[in-house]
């Protein structure tokens, strides 16, 4: 999914601009395999090359360890059976939101804001929006 995160970060894996300023290695923040090489500098560069401190890591890019023990499981799923990503890669998304869960498009892209109680309305043939 590529969109604009609610706390301000771009492109596939919502990176601050000041994080990409200094771990992008100059590249587009909108490309997938740019920004899979600026979140590993980031996480190399935080100590992830080091496995006793990869978790600590992982918290430094998203402070939450649940987050670090999704991407351990989906590491470990990956590691286990190199074609998982391809199921996770067409995995379908849902943004929760206060009015409902909204599935979104595979490939789903948006540079704008879109109301959350206007997209249910607009879209009554979706299962789930509501």
């Amino acid at each position: 999914m590529v969109g604009l995160s609610t706390a301000g970060g771009a492109g596939s894996d919502a990176v601050h601009a000041a994080h990409w300023a200094a771990y992008g290695l100059g590249g587009d923040v909108w490309n997938p395999r740019d920004a899979i090489l600026g979140a590993a500098h980031y996480l190399a560069a935080n100590g992830g090359v080091d496995p006793a401190r990869l978790d600590r890591a992982l918290r430094r890019y998203n402070n939450d360890v649940r987050y670090v023990s999704a991407v351990r499981d989906y590491a470990a799923m990956m590691a286990a059976d190199p074609r998982a990503f391809i199921g996770l890669h067409a995995w379908p998304v849902e943004y929760r939101t206060v009015a409902g869960d909204i599935p979104l498009d595979p490939g789903y892209a948006s540079m704008t804001r879109i109301p959350v109680a206007e997209w249910p309305a607009s879209h009554p043939e979706v299962p789930g929006a509501r």
